[in-house]
C-alpha cells in the first residue's frame, strides 16, 4: 500500500509538471509586421484605397492546439472577443499536458449552435453577452463576427470624407483558420507557452470594394471572409519575439510588475521605458476583454493599479505607447 500510494504521489506531481500554461498574443497590422494597426490612424494601399478604423473587434472560438506529433486537443466552450482598436489581442487558452506545439486551429465568428442563443442569458462579463457598442445583430442573424467602422476615401482624393461600416453577419462566415506554427512564433518560459499570431488587415480587405455600409451577405462581406480562409489574413507572427516594434522591448528597456501573484495592489515600475507622448497600461482578462485602460504619466517612473475587485484568474497587462504594443506580461490575481 505504501509502496501504491508513493506511485500515485509520483505519478500525479510529474503530470503537474508536465502541465502547461498555453495562451496566445495577437497582434494587429497593416500589411506587414513593420506596420502596427493603431486606431483613427490613416493607411493607405493600393488594393484598399485609403481608410482608418475607430472600432475593430471580432470573435474567435472552436481552439484546437495541435501537438505532438499532429495530435489534437479541443479547448472546450471558449469564446474570445477580440478589441484590436484598444490594442488587446491576449487568449489565455488554459493548462494541458502536451510538450510541443506544432500549430493551432480556431474559427473566425461564433458556431451555430450558439450563434441564435440569447445574449442576456450569459453572465455579464462573458464574451457573448450584451456589449457596447453591440456586437449582437438580431435573433435570427446572431452576432456579429467582424465588426470594422471607421473612415474611407470616397472620391479618391486623398481625405478620408465618409463614414463606412464592415459588418460580418450569419452562420455562412463561420470561417476556418489552421495555422502551422514555428519556434520562432513561440515563446516558452518554464512552464507558461505563448503562441504569436498576426492579423493582417489589409489582407481581410483585400479586392473588398469600399463603401459606407457593407452588412450581412453583400458581397463585399462575402469577400472578407472569404479571404480569411484563402489568404494569410491570420498568420504565424515570427517576429514579435525578436522586433523591438511590437511585443518585446529592447535590453535597455525593462519593466517590472510586483507581486505577481497580486492579491490587490500591482506596482509597476517603467524607469527604463522610453513612453513616446502618449502612454497607458492596458489590462486584458483571458478571454481578450479590456478590464482596464489607464494613461500613465510618462514623465514618471512607476504607478499601481488596484485589482483588489477583480476577480481570481489569469490576465494580460501591456504597454502601449503612442498607439502601439510594446510589451505585454500576464500576470495573476489570487485573492
Amino acid at each position: 500500500m505504501k509502496y501504491q500510494l508513493t506511485f500515485i504521489l509520483v505519478a500525479l506531481f510529474s503530470l503537474l509538471q508536465a502541465q502547461k500554461n498555453i495562451s496566445v498574443q495577437i497582434s494587429h497590422v497593416v500589411d506587414g509586421a513593420d506596420n502596427p494597426f493603431v486606431e483613427n490612424t490613416t493607411y493607405s494601399s493600393a488594393n484598399n484605397g485609403t481608410f482608418s478604423f475607430d472600432r475593430f473587434e471580432y470573435y474567435l472560438c472552436n481552439f484546437k492546439i495541435i501537438h505532438d506529433g499532429g495530435q489534437e486537443l479541443t479547448v472546450s466552450n471558449l469564446y474570445a472577443l477580440i478589441n484590436a482598436s484598444k490594442g488587446n489581442g491576449a487568449i489565455d487558452l488554459g493548462s494541458y499536458n502536451v510538450t510541443d506545439i506544432e500549430g493551432i486551429d480556431f474559427n473566425v465568428g461564433v458556431d451555430s449552435a450558439t450563434n441564435h442563443l440569447d445574449p442576456a442569458s450569459y453572465a455579464s462579463d462573458h464574451p457573448l453577452a450584451p456589449q457596447n457598442p453591440s456586437m449582437h445583430w438580431g435573433w435570427a442573424s446572431g452576432y456579429r463576427f467582424i465588426a470594422l467602422e471607421g473612415l474611407y476615401d470616397s472620391d479618391n482624393n486623398g481625405s478620408l470624407d465618409a463614414t463606412t461600416e464592415y459588418h460580418a453577419v450569419g452562420d455562412q462566415y463561420f470561417s476556418p483558420v489552421n495555422l502551422i506554427l514555428s519556434s520562432q512564433a513561440i515563446s516558452e518560459n518554464s512552464n507558461d507557452v505563448t503562441l504569436y499570431i498576426q492579423f493582417d488587415l489589409n489582407q481581410l480587405l483585400m479586392n473588398v470594394q469600399q463603401g459606407e455600409q457593407m452588412h450581412g451577405s453583400s458581397p463585399e462581406i462575402s469577400q472578407m471572409m472569404d479571404n480569411i480562409v484563402n489568404l494569410p489574413v491570420f498568420s504565424a507572427d515570427t517576429t514579435s519575439l525578436t522586433s523591438t516594434v511590437i511585443g518585446t522591448p529592447s535590453v535597455d528597456q525593462v519593466w517590472t510588475i510586483m507581486p505577481n501573484p497580486t492579491t490587490d495592489i500591482l506596482v509597476v515600475d517603467y524607469t527604463s521605458l522610453d513612453l513616446g507622448t502618449k502612454a497607458s497600461l492596458v489590462l486584458t482578462d483571458a478571454l481578450g476583454r479590456v478590464m482596464l485602460d489607464k494613461r500613465i504619466n510618462n514623465q514618471a517612473t512607476s504607478t499601481h493599479l488596484d485589482l483588489e475587485d477583480y476577480p481570481n484568474g489569469y490576465y494580460y497587462l501591456s504597454v502601449h505607447t503612442d498607439g502601439i504594443v510594446l510589451d505585454t506580461k500576464k500576470i495573476q490575481i489570487q485573492h
